[in-house]
């Protein structure tokens, strides 16, 4: 067998066939849902059930998919600091050729699982060379708590497969430089940031510890003055500001010119001190430890964040040991207290509630960034933090496992407890499919807006129906709303109010309006009412029956 194939089956297929069987194992209620139901909660997770739509359609149709007039129409709005997580777009357009859009999305989060552990297992045998102990590196980190807990929704959060492999790319840039290392590692980067913005911001700040280590290490070789180093960087640098940064400088100047609402408050998102070591409400069997994760503010999905107890002993192992290949477990470690220290917060809480006098460094990183103001989530930092677990982890059970016989039977025990403890709970499902009136909705006229006037009614739930009907609707469900947008909305809101229908039909552009069963008849739209869905609970008017509606593309 030649070397490159048995390297390939071996670094490649085994970790991508266990972490998909452990993948089954564990979500194996969600699997036999695989065409049926969508792996997520109806809020969040159909948010991006539309971010996969819209990505698809706007390339097909050539439209820029970071715009777009389907959501708060008919005036539109920016989808630069929503989450779009366009990568996941990309793949969605080959896969949706093959499986359902319920299969495509379930296809995409099996997809984050998996390579999420493969990347990491790459990253941990780049640095230990121990093939047992990369492949519980990356176990640990992709079926982490934390990457259980975003799952049920948070898709731009769930694909957090490039970060180990960035950091992959720019560890060997950085011991063994040369200019195509540079642009591996920049294109690595690129993959993270059309992912999430978080990621790509702490892939940045990782990056920069990283090489902040390297020219403290090597200080006596004078490493700037290599010039392979200097251009491989400098390639990187470039590569790096060439793909990720018109993307970058469109959010900075969206928001200098446009408030953003939407932003979390640190405060509510933030690492309390004992979220490490306590499973969450996101643990299979949170039920023991709901006395501390219900004190929590924000929510289960950002505070379930532990490391799992068996993970953190083996971590004290590798911490204890001394023998080969440990040079790098010291800036690993910094990175993993430098981001644990900022995940804490503004304010450093306890039991969830903040420790008097005593603040976080979170506060002095914003001046530095403030750009992160945009972010509000500092938890989320909790994503480099289970990378860095994993890692050391890893070599911790590498230590007990070149022991004794006794060593490796608590090694074997320590893997188990760590297994247990982020064993997660049943996946959130929601399930697919459209009441009757979104097929009667795709074959009216196009060019035309749609307003729901049900009160309340699911705005995710909206952005899923569009994906069926195709028509643009008013308001909309984004994370990052541009001020303008929300005015401009409220202004809509407004005529509603008034049923000043005839003028949203003429000068705005919708024709179709959504009413609940139960409201009120208005007697001047009687005679545009075309169909009721009674099961749907709801009533239907095309306002074209009685006046000439604008079209969305008329410039005037």
């Amino acid at each position: 067998m030649p070397k490159a194939f048995s390297a390939a089956l071996r670094n490649l297929a085994v970790p991508l066939v266990l972490y998909l069987a452990a993948f089954a194992v564990i979500r194996f209620e969600a699997i036999q849902h695989w065409s049926t139901a969508f792996f997520c909660e109806g809020g969040d997770g159909l948010q991006n059930v539309w971010n996969l739509w819209w990505v698809s359609w706007a390339l097909r149709h050539d439209n820029n998919p970071f715009f777009t007039t389907f959501l708060h129409f008919p005036h539109g709005t920016s989808l630069v600091a929503h989450t779009l997580n366009p990568f996941n777009g990309f793949i969605g357009i080959p896969l949706s050729a093959v499986f359902t859009q319920v299969q495509t999305y379930n296809a995409i989060v099996i997809f984050s699982f998996v390579v999420g552990g493969l990347t990491a297992f790459l990253l941990s045998l780049e640095l230990t060379g121990s093939y047992g102990g990369s492949l519980l590196c990356g176990y640990l980190f992709t079926f982490s708590e934390y990457h259980f807990a975003h799952a049920h929704g948070h898709l731009q959060l769930t694909a957090l497969e490039w970060i180990p492999l960035f950091l992959l790319l720019f560890w060997r840039l950085l011991l063994r430089p040369s200019p195509a290392r540079g642009v591996l590692a920049a294109i690595a980067l690129f993959l993270v940031i059309l992912c999430d913005y978080y990621y790509f911001v702490f892939c940045v700040l990782a990056g920069a510890l990283l090489i902040g280590w390297h020219l403290l290490s090597q200080w006596r070789n004078h490493p700037w003055k290599d010039r392979s180093f200097v251009l491989s960087l400098a390639t990187f640098l470039a590569i790096a500001v060439a793909l990720s940064g018109p993307l970058l400088f469109a959010l900075l100047r969206l928001s200098a010119r446009d408030h953003l609402n939407g932003a979390h408050d640190p405060n509510d998102y933030s690492l309390d001190l004992l979220a490490p070591l306590i499973p969450g409400g996101t643990w299979r069997f949170a039920e023991w430890t709901r006395w501390y994760w219900q004190r929590l503010p924000g929510n289960t999905a950002e505070s379930s964040v532990s490391w799992g107890l068996g993970a953190i002993i083996l971590m004290i192992v590798a911490w204890s040991s001394r023998g080969p290949r440990q040079r790098w477990m010291g800036i690993w470690s910094f990175v993993l207290v430098f981001f644990t220290l900022m995940a804490l917060g503004p304010r450093i809480r306890m039991l969830g509630r903040p420790v008097d006098h005593l603040h976080g460094p979170f506060a002095l990183l914003v001046g530095v960034l403030p750009p992160l103001k945009l972010a509000g989530a500092p938890v989320r930092m909790s994503v480099i933090i289970s990378l860095c677990v994993a890692l050391l982890a890893g070599a911790g059970f590498t230590v007990l496992w070149r022991g004794s016989g006794q060593a490796r039977a608590m090694a074997v025990l320590l893997v188990a407890i760590a297994i247990f403890g982020s064993w997660p709970i049943p996946q959130a499902l929601t399930p697919g499919g459209f009441p009757p009136y979104v097929a009667r909705l795709r074959m009216l006229p196009r060019g035309y807006g749609l307003f729901d006037v049900r009160e309340p009614f699911g705005v995710s739930r909206a952005l899923y129906y569009q994906t069926g009907h195709e028509i643009p609707i008013a308001h909309g469900y984004i994370s990052r709303v541009p001020e303008s947008v929300a005015a401009a909305d409220r202004e809509l809101d407004v005529l509603a109010e008034r049923r000043q229908w005839q003028y949203l039909c003429e000068r705005r552009g919708f024709r179709y309006l959504v009413f609940s069963a139960e409201a009120p008849v208005d007697p001047g739209l009687a005679a545009s009412a075309i169909f009721e869905g009674v099961d749907d609970n709801f009533r239907f008017y095309d306002l074209g029956h009685l006046w000439k509606c604008r079209e969305a593309n008329d410039p005037s």
